[in-house]
């Protein structure tokens, strides 16, 4: 009888009208596109909220964490679109990260790895395996700037990894959203960047410009994401080497910040209509429905 109770109230919900619960926050641009009253919203007809589900209300909310930190602070009960913790933990840490790439035979679409100063080949990137953003990212010329690096903030005691310095005029953004089994949306944007050997920071005021994504590109893409089982927003950095192969720098398991640029909010309404659309029931115990 429990079972049934549950059932038809599962029901219930799903034919309420969607509330969004944005979960945590992540500074001015993104509050201004994702909060309570952003313009999106309006315009897909969906209706946020701050109030989270309480046991027996007939109540469809959607929540959308912002960062992958927020993900934990998901209240039950709620509607979801997320990957499985494990690709969650690949995807968070830079070495596990290159690991995992290695593992799938994915190697040619990273930047390669050197398991020392000693046999790395300058110049280097240095990376905080934890950090994003371009936060703990350096390019690094030679083993005595490498060794100084690492016995200072924020390197020193910390897991790091060093890869190759994959050199580019632009580095690349692509958003995407993975539903059923396959990437149901995509977009890319495209940096200049200063200089061939800099590194990206945190994209407010950079220029960009639209991008265009070729069917091999979303075929790597889904070679990096298949065997995760990955469902759910992401945005990956990556460059284009000199033959045209793609370097992954990162996968981000949510939705990205160039996403958040007023100019692209056609594209934003694009990825939450889909995330919304998509999204999946909460398990009975708690869990989450894959």
């Amino acid at each position: 009888m429990f079972r049934l109770l549950r059932s038809l109230l599962d029901t219930a919900r799903a034919r309420c009208p969607t509330e969004i619960l944005v979960v945590g926050s992540n500074g001015p641009a993104w509050a201004a596109a994702l909060g309570p009253e952003a313009p999106t919203w309006r315009r897909l007809g969906l209706r946020p909220t701050e109030r989270p589900l309480r046991p027996g209300q007939l109540r469809r909310i959607v929540s959308i964490p912002l960062l992958e930190a927020h993900v934990p602070a998901v209240g039950p009960g709620t509607w979801t679109l997320l990957p499985p913790p494990e690709a969650m933990r690949v995807l968070a840490d830079k070495g596990r990260f290159a690991r995992y790439a290695a593992a799938q035979g994915l190697g040619a679409f990273v930047p390669a790895t050197y398991a020392s100063p000693e046999t790395a080949s300058f110049p280097v990137v240095l990376k905080r395996c934890d950090l994003n953003a371009g936060h703990g990212v350096a390019v690094v010329s030679s083993r005595a700037e490498l060794m100084a690096r690492l016995a200072e903030p924020p390197w020193a005691g910390e897991p790091v990894l060093l890869q190759e310095c994959v050199e580019a005029e632009v580095e690349y953004v692509a958003h995407l959203v993975r539903a059923g089994g396959r990437i149901v949306w995509s977009r890319a944007y495209a940096y200049p960047l200063a200089h061939r050997r800099v590194v990206r920071g945190p994209v407010e005021g950079l220029a960009i410009e639209p991008a265009r994504l070729g069917a091999a590109d979303l075929a790597v893409f889904e070679r990096f994401l298949a065997p995760l089982d990955y469902q759910g927003p992401a945005n990956i950095d990556f460059r284009r080497r000199a033959d045209g192969r793609l370097a992954l720098l990162e996968i981000n398991p949510r939705l990205g910040g160039s996403l958040m640029r007023p100019e692209f909010a056609a594209d934003l309404d694009a990825a939450l209509g889909i995330i919304v659309r998509e999204a999946q029931p909460p398990v009975r115990g708690g869990g989450r429905s894959r």
